[in-house]
């Protein structure tokens, strides 16, 4: 819950974009693991947008029925070319500002987050079990994971942006 709006905070911050919500990752060798770009736009809602004083009129929507819109972003904002993953963020909502932490998962308390992957379930229905855990440990050996906390309503949207930008900064090991 909450990554298109951040992305939408990144880029307003002058951050290129790879993908909104999700993004083809590939597990190979010489390359390693590799994240591919997706569509240069992000999903956001409208009541959202319009906190974020981002004007919706005239942009597509995303469903008919939704009140949720594609906010195109520019091509110097978006990142074209895949990139090696540096960190996976979890979002999780807190109702209580003072229990809004950020915890960094290690070892086996990542790799139990099946939800990293997209329709994990579905892979595992298909038989895909050994192939989902290895390109999941593969890339959480390979990029740090940490379950950030965030208010319900974004009212603390550019602390949570600081937040998780320093993640980026914290020493690997």
């Amino acid at each position: 819950a909450g990554k298109s709006t951040l992305a939408a905070a990144f880029s307003a911050r002058g951050y290129r974009l790879l993908s909104d919500d999700l993004c083809a990752v590939t597990v190979t060798e010489p390359q390693g693991v590799l994240v591919y770009p997706a569509f240069p736009r992000v999903k956001l809602w409208k009541d959202t947008a319009s906190q974020l004083q981002i004007p919706t009129d005239g942009l597509e929507r995303s469903r008919m029925e939704l009140e949720k819109v594609h906010l195109p972003i520019p091509a110097p904002l978006f990142q074209t070319a895949p990139l090696p993953p540096a960190q996976i963020v979890l979002l999780r909502t807190e109702l209580s500002p003072d229990q809004q932490e950020t915890r960094v998962l290690r070892g086996l308390a990542a790799l139990r987050r099946f939800d990293i992957i997209h329709r994990w379930r579905l892979g595992l229905a298909m038989g895909q079990q050994a192939l989902i855990l290895q390109g999941l440990a593969r890339l959480v050996e390979r990029a740090p994971v940490a379950e950030v906390a965030r208010s319900d309503n974004f009212a603390d949207l550019p602390e949570l942006v600081d937040r998780v930008r320093a993640l980026a900064e914290m020493p690997r090991g």
